[in-house]
């Protein structure tokens, strides 16, 4: 029997780490060294993990030392980097490029010419020939490719032959849909600038970097500092001449505030130096050098010129409309499944009493107890005043108490009071300009808030005046005035986003209906194929999902101190079965979470000190986050990690409520009534979203437990006889069924545990 030795070497990572620190925890399993200062960890030797490191940390300009050995930029071929066995990145095997595309793509097919709709179920046992594609992967920074993407690359570069404009792939957890985003474009794109990869989160965005450092990358203008030393929202043409004058100079220091309240956003017609200067035919240009633009403008230049532009897709949404986003190749859209409630999210807004506040500069009740006298009582006769005076319910100068759009408003009544909103949302955007014109935000984020804000309300305006049945506004409680929200986007989504790409690949493990997916996005289904996965690498012995242990029923209607109790219990007794081990308790909403921590802690004060929360703040949450991964025996409860989240480290999660959406937000009523099949896809998507946190790779394993008594009678007949079962994933109904009955108790506990 051979015995091969595995060589460990250490990692030392150190510079300006603190952006990069989710991805050298999450990809590279690097920990913070308090004593050196540093990030660090082992690897074995062989992993091309190290070579994507090495690679990354000079794309970043960060310092790593391999068994103590610097590596530096400068002397990538001296013997150095032989020494730990990593292939120089300039070597000619592995480029930044690698080899380009030898076949040219024809336009896609017309819609008279268009192929027809399309559906491939892959198997495991599927046969497909994948030795002509070889070569792209072997050009590629990844491992051996796995089976699932020796199936799927074949088939897609078969399909895009033929001229599909649109292919959906659902490919379960693991199956490494990374790699697609980059081996599809490498063998049909041109030499520069063949696709954007778009992604959900950020976190997701940094963790392609990682695993393809020759990428770049862009975020929102909040996330890049200014050249000028003006303050935020600075609106004087001459203090930002000025300061221009200082830059070029060098006697400016800069970084006075984020690009998103610079100069350039904030002064009109204001022309930036550090600016991409515009083409009065071909729109920005991208051929300017970068070392003379902002950091802003320099990262999105770079990213328009590189092969992959990779973004996450609340900013792609958010410049969509603008010459930003010039057409290419590909758009490949990971974690598609989030895209139609993003694109919402662009046409979205809340306007709450804290909101207010903020935007019309209103003193907060604790700002006002924090007075004294006729101050106090002054201040807080202001606050009422003006609150009351911008409260829809309560009618402003001639504006009518105004109900939540109902299932049946007739059409003048809905017309008559969409009127009175659009003049009610244009007085407030006036009241919000004048405010930015006078300097009246000194706290940054509420000038943030009000230039996002007025922004915002132009589209709502516009919206409520060209089409009122696509709109609906709700009035929900007391500190919430009004939800605007339109109902379908699929009119939207060509002209804001999906125009960049002239074919589009849209990738995750839960599409659910792909016919109702192309209806979301208005892609016509005789340009679209679909690719499903059908089974999924991971073992089943790793990926338990026990449904037997149940809690109490959390409906609307429900919810009795009894149900609150048992669910409280059975969570406890489980994290009793879990001892010293992690865990994730995904409750689904807020007030969820919120009572059984009060229960959990009433009831087992030894066991509650396991529970890890965090508040609202991305601080907040990172924080909380950081410590469950460096715990023994945590446990993190939060409705934030119900999809996205790698909680790999976990050796149990806890899924609490079945995530029906709440029939009482008129606009997923609205879509249930005209397609109930809608309602139960997306209790589907996020369910199985939910039961992937946990086991996130084949050498993962954890139990899964669905605690929600109704259950069975969900998966099994489901509301208005449509189960549940018909919504989720093969794999997933694969894990469900072979645990039927189960618990994991006693000799039915999983070795996991063992």
């Amino acid at each position: 029997m051979l015995r091969y030795m595995i060589t460990m070497v250490s990692i030392e990572v150190r510079g300006n780490t603190r952006r990069f620190r989710d991805v050298l925890r999450n990809t590279y399993d690097l920990r913070w060294n308090h004593q050196s200062f540093c990030y660090g960890g082992e690897m074995a030797l062989s992993e091309r993990r190290i070579r994507n490191l090495v690679r990354f940390c000079e794309k970043f300009n960060l310092e790593i030392k391999v068994d103590g050995i610097l590596y530096q930029s400068g002397n990538k071929e001296d013997d150095d980097i032989e020494s730990f066995s990593i292939e120089p990145v300039a070597s000619s095997k592995v480029s930044a490029l690698g080899k380009v595309g030898t076949e040219t793509l024809l336009p896609p097919k017309t819609e008279d010419e268009a192929p027809g709709y399309q559906e491939l179920l892959i198997t495991a046992d599927s046969e497909i020939d994948f030795d002509n594609y070889q070569q792209w992967v072997d050009e590629t920074l990844f491992e051996e490719p796995r089976p699932e993407q020796q199936q799927v690359i074949p088939a897609v570069a078969k399909l895009l032959r033929k001229g599909y404009k649109n292919i959906i792939i659902e490919s379960p957890t693991g199956s490494g849909k990374s790699a697609f985003s980059m081996v599809l474009p490498k063998m049909f794109g041109s030499q520069k600038k063949s696709s954007y990869v778009l992604t959900h989160l950020k976190g997701l965005q940094s963790q392609y970097l990682a695993e393809m450092p020759f990428m770049e990358s862009i975020m929102g203008r909040g996330n890049y500092s200014c050249k000028l030393d003006v303050e935020a929202g600075c609106r004087d043409v001459d203090t930002a001449e000025a300061a221009v004058q200082r830059a070029r100079a060098g006697m400016s220091g800069g970084n006075t505030c984020t690009a998103d309240t610079a100069p350039c956003v904030t002064i009109k017609d204001f022309q930036c130096p550090f600016k991409n200067p515009k083409d009065s035919e071909k729109g920005m240009r991208w051929d300017v050098p970068v070392d003379t633009l902002c950091d802003y403008y320099g990262s999105l230049t770079k990213a328009q010129n590189a092969e992959y532009f990779v973004a996450n897709m609340a900013y792609a949404t958010a410049i969509g409309m603008t010459p930003l986003l010039p057409q290419r190749e590909f758009l490949i859209v990971d974690e598609a499944h989030n895209l139609p409630d993003v694109m919402v999210g662009a046409f979205s807004l809340d306007l709450s009493e804290r909101m207010l506040e903020r935007l019309l500069q209103i003193k907060s009740l604790t700002e006002i107890l924090e007075l004294s006298g006729s101050e106090q009582v002054k201040a807080h006769e202001i606050r009422k005043q003006r609150l009351e005076s911008w409260r829809p319910r309560t009618g402003r100068m001639g504006f009518p108490k105004i109900p939540s759009v109902e299932l049946d408003m007739e059409e003048e009544l809905l017309g008559k009071a969409a009127a009175v909103w659009v003049a009610y949302l244009q007085d407030l955007d006036k009241e919000i300009q004048t405010n930015l014109k006078n300097n009246s935000y000194e706290d940054t984020k509420d000038l943030k808030l009000a230039m996002r804000t007025s922004q915002r309300l132009e589209t709502i305006i516009a919206g409520l005046t060209h089409d009122t049945s696509n709109w609906i506004w709700q009035i929900s409680d007391e500190r919430t005035f009004v939800n605007f929200k339109c109902i379908e986007i699929k009119e939207f989504a060509e002209s804001l986003l999906l125009h960049a790409g002239r074919r589009r690949i849209f990738l995750s493990a839960t599409i659910g209906n792909p016919e109702m997916f192309c209806e979301e996005l208005g892609l016509k289904l005789e340009e679209t194929a679909f690719i499903r996965i059908g089974y999924s690498s991971f073992p089943l012995k790793n990926r338990p999902i026990y449904t037997r242990e149940t809690g109490g029923l959390l409906t609307r209607q429900g919810q009795s101190e009894n149900d609150w109790k048992q669910t409280a219990e059975t969570i406890l007794e489980i994290m009793k079965q879990h001892p010293n081990q992690q865990g994730i308790i995904l409750p689904y909403t807020d007030k969820i979470e919120k009572k059984l921590s009060e229960l959990i802690t009433e009831l087992d004060r030894q066991q509650s000190k396991r529970l890890i929360q965090h508040d609202k703040s991305a601080h907040g949450r990172d924080a909380a986050i950081d410590e469950w991964k460096s715990s023994q025996g945590g446990v993190i409860m939060s409705t934030y990690l119900n999809q996205g989240f790698d909680g790999k480290e976990a050796n149990f999660c806890i899924v609490v409520k079945l995530p029906y959406l709440s029939l009482g937000d008129v606009r997923t009523a609205k879509k249930m009534r005209a397609n109930p099949e809608w309602y139960s896809q997306q209790t589907g998507i996020s369910l199985a979203q939910m039961c992937g946190r946990a086991v996130r790779s084949r050498t993962d394993a954890a139990n899964t437990y669905i605690i929600d008594p109704s259950f069975w009678f969900q998966y099994s007949k489901g509301i208005g006889d449509r189960p549940l079962k018909n919504y989720l994933p093969t794999h997933v109904c694969e894990s469900i069924e072979a645990h039927e009955g189960l618990t994991a108790n006693g000799i039915q506990q999983s070795l996991i545990q063992s």
